[in-house]
């Protein structure tokens, strides 16, 4: 068993910032599958700095010389039924009162972009993606390319500014009279403003034994799946060894720090 603090919360574990409500939706208008280069007049306008917000029964060109319209709709409890728009776009507006780092939990999307920058989707719709989103004081863009026949979004706040979600780790079998070092992985999440210098997975066994990590850098405002060390249990171990993981930095001083404190 292995025991970690969670930064990111359970997209139902808390009340939302905010989450899908009102928006405008467009079918599908340009040429994807499997090619180098799709035709999209959508991210044509966002890659060139010419995109303007829309209005419902505003048009646009499709890559088949024909039009698509912008609509409303309208979500309920966070969830869109886009089987109407598969592979077209949902336009949401989100108001923020500061300049402020959340999360993002939505499943159903190839991709989001957040303010015109572009954010990994979760086109499976498996649920386990929680992206850090930096919004701006006053209004926001959030939009969706959909990949699914549902789209879900909320905003959520972190738990805390930098930490591990564990609810998406994956853990090996460890087998009884191994004396290696096993890996696994879990997301780190850095919700901060500031790419994360000098942090470590710390595994540590019941009995003590620990093994530290060192982690890359994490980008500001960014999730990164990270592997880590796992000690290898006593030879005399019964059938379960429980581990707890952290995540620290050192301090000026030498000393560490744990992240997930505070």
């Amino acid at each position: 068993m292995v025991a970690a603090t969670a930064c990111a919360a359970s997209p139902d574990a808390q009340a939302p910032f905010a989450e899908l409500d009102d928006c405008l939706v467009l079918p599908a208008v340009g040429e994807y599958g499997r090619m180098p280069l799709h035709r999209d007049p959508v991210e044509s306008l966002l890659v060139q700095g010419t995109w303007q917000t829309p209005a419902a029964g505003d048009k646009i060109n499709t890559t088949g010389d024909r039009t698509r319209s912008w609509r409303g709709e309208t979500a309920r409890n966070g969830q869109l039924d886009a089987r109407s728009f598969r592979g077209g776009y949902v336009l949401w507006t989100v108001e923020s009162p500061q300049e402020q780092t959340l999360l993002l939990h939505a499943k159903g999307h190839a991709v989001v972009f957040v303010n015109g920058v572009p954010r990994a989707g979760d086109p499976y719709q498996l649920g386990w993606l929680r992206l850090p989103v930096l919004l701006r004081a006053g209004r926001n863009e959030l939009l969706f390319h959909v990949a699914g026949d549902e789209l879900s979004a909320r905003l959520v706040y972190a738990d805390c500014t930098t930490g591990l979600d564990a609810a998406d780790a994956t853990f090996p079998t460890l087998v009884r009279g191994e004396t290696e070092a096993v890996w696994g992985a879990v997301p780190v999440v850095n919700a901060t403003n500031e790419a994360l210098f000098g942090a470590r997975i710390v595994c540590t066994h019941a009995d003590g034994s620990s093994l530290a990590t060192p982690l890359t850098v994490l980008p500001a405002a960014s999730v990164f799946k990270a592997p880590f060390q796992i000690p290898a249990p006593a030879q005399d171990a019964d059938d379960h060894a429980t581990y707890s993981i952290s995540l620290m930095r050192a301090a000026a001083d030498g000393s560490t720090v744990d992240l997930q404190e505070g």
